[in-house]
């Protein structure tokens, strides 16, 4: 479902399974966090992607320090 998220309400079974659950999701969590591992290669495992809202923008601060202190932020 990673490529088709997240899903149309009229689309193929995989579409709406995706879109029911994100519907689901905004109802019921505070915060998705989806963790993905794409290899030594991939550009996607060093970014985080928020909304542009204060708490989406406080937890990738808290991220990106956490990242400094132990050694895996990169510049």
């Amino acid at each position: 479902m990673n490529r088709i998220y997240p899903g149309r309400p009229d689309g193929y079974l995989t579409e709406r399974v995706a879109h029911a659950h994100r519907e689901w999701l905004v109802e019921v969590a505070d915060m998705n966090i989806a963790v993905h591992s794409g290899g030594e290669y991939s550009y996607l495992s060093e970014m985080i992607f928020g909304l542009r809202c204060l708490p989406s923008v406080m937890i990738g601060d808290w991220c990106c320090f956490y990242a400094k202190l132990d050694g895996t932020w990169n510049d």
